[in-house]
């Protein structure tokens, strides 16, 4: 299921960092993978995770861990997400496209399950 899909990658994550599932890094990228695989809905559409908070987690776990350019890193893999319109555009502010003008959405924050 999605929850055990969620879970894994998770404790994937804390293993490779040598973190508790308290660190910062963990806090962020679980409530990015929750919102991965559960994302929001409006109007039976799905919202898309803002950039900034994909680059933002995916920084976090990679500062610090690894011999290449964290702040790459991060941009492709969430670029990566992007392209799966599970992340919004990089462009996307307050509701309007910065290089479009077009309208755009996405969302910060995961539906918290119990």
């Amino acid at each position: 299921t999605g929850d055990d899909e969620a879970f894994r990658a998770v404790r994937a994550v804390s293993v490779w960092r040598g973190d508790g599932f308290k660190s910062e890094c963990i806090q962020k990228f679980r409530t990015l993978i929750c919102a991965l695989y559960f994302p929001k809905c409006r109007y039976r559409i799905t919202v898309p995770i803002c950039w900034n908070y994909c680059y933002d987690a995916m920084l976090t776990c990679h500062r610090g861990r690894t011999q290449f350019v964290p702040e790459e890193i991060a941009r492709t893999r969430c670029m990566a997400l992007v392209g799966t319109l599970q992340v919004g555009d990089p462009a996307c502010a307050n509701g309007i496209n910065s290089e479009t003008g077009a309208e755009c959405a996405c969302t910060n924050a995961a539906r918290r399950l119990r």
